[in-house]
């Protein structure tokens, strides 16, 4: 999930000018935001609570984030403008995930560090931002076409990740 977060970022705007018109580059800030919510795919909190049968949990943890996305949505909405409630509800994920994760610790007995390999999911987060900077610098430099300019990029980004993530030892056998 990390490569494809920080690609989607990266490339943000010449997918958009892209997929739709140029007109809407404005949207871009708000895409990249918005495409934070697909690393929180990575932690399927919901299936772990649901084998120990913490429906009521489950509830609970899903009313809160909605309570406090009704309750906070003027403010940021107004605070923030459109960017305001992509925010909210990127936080609201955060929120659920956070109070799933502590559950699923109490549940198992375990510390932190039992729950998910954070040493490997570090390592993939920086190893997914580092390999990004070369098509960063691909992208402002090269003046090509969307449609052109995307699989080069794609496929730098692809090269350099995989070539990283191998000399580390970050794939696990």
């Amino acid at each position: 999930f990390f490569p494809l977060v920080v690609l989607l970022m990266i490339n943000a705007f010449h997918l958009i000018t892209l997929l739709y018109k140029t007109a809407y580059a404005a949207t871009v800030p708000i895409f990249v935001v918005f495409s934070l919510s697909i690393l929180f795919s990575a932690f399927q909190t919901d299936a772990v609570l649901r084998t120990f049968a913490e429906n009521r949990f489950l509830l609970i943890m899903n009313f809160t984030r909605l309570l406090g996305i009704v309750l906070l949505m003027t403010w940021f909405f107004s605070r923030f403008d459109l960017m305001g409630p992509v925010i909210l509800t990127v936080g609201g994920i955060l929120l659920a995930k956070t109070m799933a994760i502590v559950r699923i610790k109490t549940l198992l007995g375990a510390s932190y560090g039992q729950v998910l390999p954070w040493k490997t999911l570090g390592g993939l987060a920086c190893v997914a931002m580092l390999s990004a900077v070369p098509c960063v610098l691909l992208n402002s430099r090269l003046a090509v076409h969307a449609l052109v300019l995307l699989p080069i990029s794609g496929m730098l980004y692809l090269g350099i990740f995989s070539v990283l993530v191998l000399s580390l030892g970050l794939l696990d056998a």
